[in-house]
């Protein structure tokens, strides 16, 4: 049960990303550096088995923050995150 969140940073940004991932449906990550400061994530949703025919929405949020602060605002937006409904619109 690990947490879904992500903090990226360029080496020459002012910006950083901030990638989501709602703990009911995050159950794992792979990072793959790819050269440079350039990584691949890939995420595996829902820990649950799924059966067929079962149709469920997962909860993913990117978010481009400021470098400077952005662990605490980072923090704030992922708070948010966990606080928000899920979308049950079809």
């Amino acid at each position: 049960h690990g947490a879904g969140l992500f903090l990226c940073r360029s080496a020459d940004a002012d910006l950083s990303y901030l990638m989501m991932v709602h703990p009911t449906d995050y159950e794992s990550v792979e990072i793959t550096r790819l050269g440079g400061d350039r990584f691949d994530l890939r995420f595996r949703l829902f820990p649950e088995r799924l059966e067929k025919g079962v149709i469920r929405r997962g909860r993913l949020r990117g978010v481009f923050l400021p470098r400077v602060g952005d662990e605490a605002a980072a923090s704030a937006a992922y708070a948010a995150f966990l606080q928000s409904p899920p979308p049950l619109t079809t």
